[in-house]
């Protein structure tokens, strides 16, 4: 299990396993849909899912190493598939855009109904942690060792920080954004 998100009496599984080591390795996984009564509702396949989908809006948002999906709550249906370059990470959906990093060092906003790109940055390298949104601002890491603040709605960036480990995923409080570089606590603010 990669993580879960549970809305309307239903959780959302995101799962991922593994066959053999090496170049012939292979992967699968996908997101389960099951009651808060354990019954099974409905599972997909896409590929090895990495992390905890998002669920907004009935729309289940998971990312693989081929593509970032939407599937319909209710039934699993997929919406949309966007295929950016490199593995995908935990999507975040806020003000109708799901947020995406990706391994090719890119960082996507689409269209949260459509799959349509609405944005694409370039942090750096891996800028796969799930970000963080508030108040129209959108807080991303990248294993470049920065923390970026960006417009949600253009990409336009407001500030940058370098620090000095791997970062972890950002969350914001109270206009300030904490990261977690290898057992520390960073508190962040614009100013």
């Amino acid at each position: 299990m990669t993580g879960s998100a549970v809305a309307d009496e239903t959780v959302y599984v995101g799962w991922q396993a593994g066959a053999g080591a090496g170049p012939g390795a292979t992967e699968t996984g996908g997101v389960d849909a099951v009651s808060v009564d354990a019954d099974p509702e409905w599972r997909v396949d896409p590929g090895a899912v990495r992390g905890p989908p998002a669920v907004v809006d009935g729309v289940v948002y998971a990312g693989t190493p081929a593509a970032a999906h939407a599937f319909d709550a209710a039934d699993g249906e997929e919406l949309w598939r966007v295929e950016p370059a490199g593995n995908t990470g935990s999507p975040t959906v806020a003000d109708g855009l799901a947020f995406l990093g990706s391994t090719s060092s890119r960082f996507y906003a689409v269209d949260a109904a459509t799959g349509e790109q609405a944005w694409e940055l370039t942090p750096g390298k891996w800028p796969n942690y799930a970000p963080a949104v508030a108040d129209g601002v959108l807080y991303l890491c990248s294993w470049a060792t920065r923390v970026y603040a960006v417009d949600a709605a253009t990409g336009e960036r407001r500030w940058v920080r370098s620090l000095e480990n791997p970062l972890s995923d950002p969350v914001v409080a109270d206009g300030t954004v904490y990261v977690a570089p290898e057992n520390t606590l960073v508190a962040l603010r614009e100013e």
